[in-house]
């Protein structure tokens, strides 16, 4: 016969075992959403995997920042000019904070020599300094495979960051379906199941985030020029982040410390992207600059500014407007390799970059997009206004042509010229579709850039 205090031990047992058996089985069930949800392969997880891989070869240099510098550094290339072995740990949209934690891995477990920070100015602004999706998969990345003395403490270390503690994005942590989703169709999620069983090899595609195993991912393709949309910005510098700053301190810090050259380098972008920034691009190298002359032997090239000497800029270089293609990261690790290897006695390569806004202006002697604005006058007319971002010594000649959707083709209704408008009288309601094509008058180098547009007008 059991006794009172017999029935209240297994009275506790039991409910111990329920508990532990909803965790077990809660815990299968977000396992499994994660395996059948979530991607085989992340940026931050590729990254991860093949930096542990090479946990017993030897690493001179990594290079560190977001998917700008995985897509446009390739290790293989820069190794060549410089003789050294380096490994790629970008990953998309990493903020300076995990930048720290990749550099603390390296320099901790493979005595690293140098590093190349692939430097992301967004993260510069306050409100931008953080990125909780890029940090959790950053974290769980690194947490493959790793000990408990080390699992738990980087777990709690985002989970109760001051940034995420008490909000949906801690939680969140410990479900990684939740915010990093295969995009859900049949072919996609077919190939995904065949490759998480081991059913298919996966094979590095423009359409996935493999890469190579030297951390370097290719893109096969270029920008369409004429679809190319470029916003005009401003630099402010009452916007920095003093936590971003902070952090940036604590990474060169951590490079001085343990001995290794730290190299802040910004990766070449479509020329349009850098001429709609303005005077005020100039403004922010500057401001940086300022941030690292705290520091000796640490040193900032924005290769936007290389002169042709170092990096000849190439328009057929770019996947999109932030991002190489193969071809031009080859031709940028090429450059990148040569001067790694020119400073690596101290000096600086100051000489082989622009450093005023004039200067740089007057070095772009192409045109390399067009932008397109409209404004109707409902009842009378449609007026257009072209800007192709160019050089300050270019001169522009532009064309306007409307669609005839009848013919299928454009039809030119203002010839070349100088102005950059151009009014366009509609006989009758409807969608007109108009064109602008930009071309050098001075010069004609055979470029045509082109900017399309669907105006609704109606004539009463």
């Amino acid at each position: 016969m059991q006794t009172s205090s017999n029935k209240k031990k297994n009275k506790a047992i039991n409910r111990l075992l329920k508990i532990a058996f909803f965790i077990a089985l809660f815990a299968m069930i977000n396992n499994l959403f994660t395996f059948v949800i979530t991607p085989f392969c992340t940026s931050s997880t590729q990254m991860w995997d093949y930096y542990r891989a090479k946990a017993d070869e030897r690493l001179d240099m990594v290079y560190v920042g977001t998917s700008a510098c995985y897509e446009g550094i390739d290790p293989t290339i820069v190794d060549e000019e410089t003789g050294l072995t380096s490994y790629n740990m970008g990953s998309n949209s990493q903020t300076y904070f995990c930048t720290y934690d990749a550099l603390a891995a390296a320099i901790r477990e493979h005595h690293i020599s140098q590093a190349v920070m692939s430097f992301d100015e967004y993260y510069l602004i306050d409100g931008q300094q953080h990125n909780a999706k890029s940090e959790a998969a950053f974290s769980r990345a690194q947490n493959r495979g790793a000990p408990i003395t080390e699992y738990f403490p980087r777990m709690f270390s985002y989970m109760f960051n001051k940034e995420y503690a008490g909000t949906s994005f801690s939680v969140n942590y410990l479900f990684p379906w939740l915010v990093d989703r295969t995009v859900l169709s049949n072919k996609v999620l077919e190939d995904e199941f065949k490759v998480k069983l081991g059913l298919k090899q996966p094979v590095i595609s423009d359409t996935n985030n493999l890469r190579e195993s030297d951390g370097f991912k290719p893109f096969h393709y270029t920008i369409d020029y004429d679809k190319l949309s470029v916003r005009s910005s401003s630099w402010n510098a009452s916007k920095v982040s003093d936590e971003a700053v902070d952090e940036i301190r604590k990474i060169i810090e951590l490079c001085q410390d343990n001995d290794v050259k730290l190299t802040f380098i910004v990766p070449p972008y479509p020329t349009a992207t850098i001429l709609g920034q303005g005077s005020g691009y100039m403004s922010r190298i500057m401001y940086i600059k300022k941030i690292l002359a705290d520091y000796d032997g640490v040193n900032y090239y924005d290769f936007n500014m290389a002169r042709s000497e170092l990096y000849e800029h190439n328009s057929d270089y770019f996947k999109d407007e932030t991002h190489m293609n193969v071809e031009g990261a080859t031709a940028f690790s090429r450059s990148l390799g040569k001067l790694l290897s020119m400073t690596a006695d101290g000096s600086n390569a100051n000489s082989l970059f622009y450093w005023d806004w004039d200067s740089y202006l007057a070095s772009v002697d192409w045109i390399d997009n067009v932008e397109l604005s409209w404004e109707a006058y409902y009842g009378s007319c449609v007026k257009l206004k072209a800007y192709a971002r160019t050089g300050s010594a270019v001169e522009v000649k532009y064309l306007f042509q409307y669609y005839d959707y009848d013919n299928e083709e454009y039809v030119t209704f203002r010839e070349y010229d100088s102005s950059n408008k151009a009014t366009f009288y509609p006989e009758t309601s409807g969608k007109y579709r108009f064109r602008v094509i930009a071309k050098k008058s001075n010069g004609d180098d055979g470029i045509r850039r082109k900017k399309a547009l669907n105006v609704n007008y109606f004539s009463k």
